[in-house]
């Protein structure tokens, strides 16, 4: 009788491989549908504060969509379960986390999340980082050039492209005295401005190989210094007192120059016919 011989069963490095990242992508579905129990995000909305000197603060709204009062219910009380700690969010929904460098570049307690009611209720993530996201290129008497630093953005990367996706809008809020060509920013943007910003708009949806965006910061033009308005402003605010006692200053130095006129007429004179006799 031949006795069947059973195939030992092992696993190789790849196979161990490959279960572990079976069961990354497992989790990570189990997370989303998880999320999709009380919400599903309408839009991302990703907004960059750049100041005068280049530092930058991020807000991060998702807006989320309830089918019904029960689910937002639902979600209040999960809500007070995660509390305001990004990673116990990004843990419950992967795509509620920071898109614009990474934890590491966001300064100590200043990562912030919350949930907002309102027509749109939204989940608001706010945070500073350690850097700006903007490079300085030149600098002169009257403007800075600055560069986008592509590295803060790799949470879109999926190479060779950039992809920004179809529900995401991310506005650039730079300073009001700002200017930027749309040549010098890939993807093509929407540029506008209000009373506070100058704003460059990216809606997805956006691929581009070769992400850019240069802008020029002008400086503020000192005011020439003008005595006469110095003075008018001066006695504008003064008191009615100080106003009396500066015209009897005035009256006095006037009043002493006119009647010591002649003897400083005098020297004036010697003075000059002295120097004269030294030149011959």
């Amino acid at each position: 009788m031949i006795k069947k011989q059973e195939t030992p069963i092992y696993f190789g490095n790849m196979n161990i491989k490959r279960i572990i990242f079976g069961l990354v992508v497992f989790i990570a579905i189990l997370n989303g549908i998880n999320a999709l129990i009380y919400y599903n995000i309408s839009t991302h909305q990703i907004f960059i504060t750049i100041t005068d000197d280049g530092l930058t603060t991020v807000t991060e709204k998702f807006i989320l969509n309830f089918s019904s009062e029960k689910q937002l219910d639902n979600f209040k009380t999960k809500k007070n379960e995660l509390g305001v700690s990004l990673d116990s969010w990004e843990k419950f929904d992967p795509k509620i986390k920071i898109h614009i460098g990474t934890k590491k570049d966001v300064q100590p307690l200043s990562g912030t999340i919350s949930f907002v009611e309102a027509e749109n209720n939204y989940l608001q993530m706010e945070y500073a980082l350690h850097e700006s996201i903007v490079s300085k290129k030149t600098e002169t008497s009257r403007s800075i050039d600055y560069e986008l630093k592509k590295n803060y953005f790799n949470s879109f990367l999926e190479k060779p492209f950039y992809k920004i996706p179809a529900n995401t809008e991310i506005y650039f809020m730079l300073p009001s005295k700002s200017t930027a060509d749309k040549k010098d920013i890939n993807p093509e943007p929407f540029i506008g401005s209000d009373e506070s910003y100058f704003i460059i708009k990216w809606q997805g949806l956006k691929e581009t190989s070769n992400l850019s965006l240069k802008y020029t910061y002008w400086k503020e033009i000192a005011p020439a210094i003008s005595i006469s308005l110095i003075w008018k402003n001066f006695l504008d605010n003064a008191s009615q007192e100080l106003k009396i006692l500066i015209f009897i200053i005035l009256a006095a130095i006037i009043g002493a120059f006119y009647f010591k006129r002649k003897k400083i007429n005098e020297k004036i004179q010697t003075f000059v016919e002295t120097n004269s006799a030294l030149e011959k």
